[in-house]
């Protein structure tokens, strides 16, 4: 019922001011405005968040339940975080929080292994699996590598101190495509070597 007045409002206004019987001035209040402008307000949804969504809603029709556990754990992050940051997140950021949750399994995994505990370790490479599905095609070592090499040439880069300038480029250049840590090996023995 509320949207239904606000929108008969909205209509009243663009009419009333199109025919210039209301003056042009503002006829709400701050607080009413504030209101006002969140309900007309259109949220572009990142298209990794639609993904992720329709994946589950596959996944609960093909009864894959294991599968839609592990999506809603990743989505409710995504939530939780907006929520803390009382904003929306894009897909960069999406994409952020997804090597967070691949990075935790990946260090999981390897613990679970190095103590034979297989059962815990299949589980990790499953989850692990996908969220992989969500995550854009990594680079090669040698693509990384030639990366690293142009950064360093163009900002004339040559000792260790350079290092916190050409990796903060590179992130920004390899978000989700490339491991930061083997990034940063690379950088370090560019710069050493």
């Amino acid at each position: 019922m509320l949207q239904f007045s606000l929108l008969l409002l909205t209509q009243f206004f663009i009419k009333a001011r199109s025919q210039q019987v209301l003056p042009q001035k503002n006829l709400l209040n701050n607080t009413q405005q504030i209101a006002f402008n969140k309900r007309i307000r259109i949220i572009a949804v990142s298209q990794l968040k639609q993904t992720l969504s329709d994946n589950i809603k596959t996944s609960m029709k093909a009864r894959e339940l294991e599968r839609v556990k592990i999506l809603r754990n990743v989505q409710s992050v995504v939530k939780q975080i907006e929520i803390d940051r009382q904003t929306e997140l894009d897909d960069a950021q999406v994409l952020e929080v997804l090597q967070k949750q691949l990075k935790q399994r990946q260090e999981s995994l390897t613990i679970f292994t190095e103590n034979g505990r297989d059962d815990l370790a299949a589980k990790e490479q499953f989850e692990i699996d996908i969220i992989n599905e969500f995550m854009p095609q990594q680079m090669n070592q040698d693509e990384i590598m030639a990366l690293v090499n142009a950064e360093i040439a163009e900002q004339g880069a040559t000792s260790m101190r350079d290092m916190g300038s050409v990796m903060g480029v590179l992130k920004n250049k390899t978000a989700g495509r490339a491991d930061p840590a083997l990034i940063s090996k690379m950088v370090k023995d560019a710069l050493q070597g």
